[in-house]
């Protein structure tokens, strides 16, 4: 009887280290910005969804993923807004969505995470490593990253002597 009662304390002390912690998302923002004819154009995305799960014993990111509606893209010029949106840019009738999916996540110093992404944006994947912040601030996770994109790897607008291809994403978003 002893034995059985020591067997079922050790499968459930293993079992609680692979138990995942499904967050929900409080808010995100995704901002971006570009230079054109040497001026940044600043802009950003307001309908972004995302879900997060935390390998809870070892506060590991077991899942990180979102998605965004690019039709919610806004630059400060309802003009620029409606072209982006057109098929020489974005296409939103062919994809309507951007996705970011978590493939890799190392912990580094302090806050830091080392983590690989599948960036999906008009059907064209591409890993992309982005450099995360991860911080707890009472109940809630908050994260964090900023990164480069080249706007040319994802059939956004063609060829310009005005239009960067540099892309400056920032991303922000916290989950309880």
């Amino acid at each position: 009887m002893k034995s059985s009662y020591f067997t079922l304390i050790f499968i459930v002390l293993c079992s609680g280290s692979v138990i995942a912690q499904k967050l929900v998302l409080e808010e995100a923002t995704v901002n971006f910005k570009v230079k054109n004819a040497g001026f940044w154009v600043n802009g950003y995305f307001d309908d972004v969804k995302a879900e997060m799960e935390l390998q809870q014993s070892k506060c590991r990111i077991k899942k990180l993923n979102g998605k965004l509606k690019v039709a919610s893209i806004h630059t400060g010029i309802s003009l620029r807004d409606e072209h982006l949106i057109n098929d020489d840019y974005f296409d939103i009738e062919q994809y309507p969505e951007i996705s970011l999916e978590l493939l890799y996540c190392e912990a580094q110093n302090g806050k830091s995470l080392d983590t690989v992404f599948k960036l999906i944006i008009k059907n064209v994947e591409q890993e992309i490593h982005i450099p995360l912040t991860m911080e707890r601030d009472l109940n809630r996770i908050l994260i964090s990253a900023d990164f480069e994109i080249n706007r040319q790897d994802f059939g956004i607008g063609g060829d310009s002597l005005t239009l960067a291809n540099e892309v400056l994403v920032s991303i922000a978003a916290s989950f309880k």
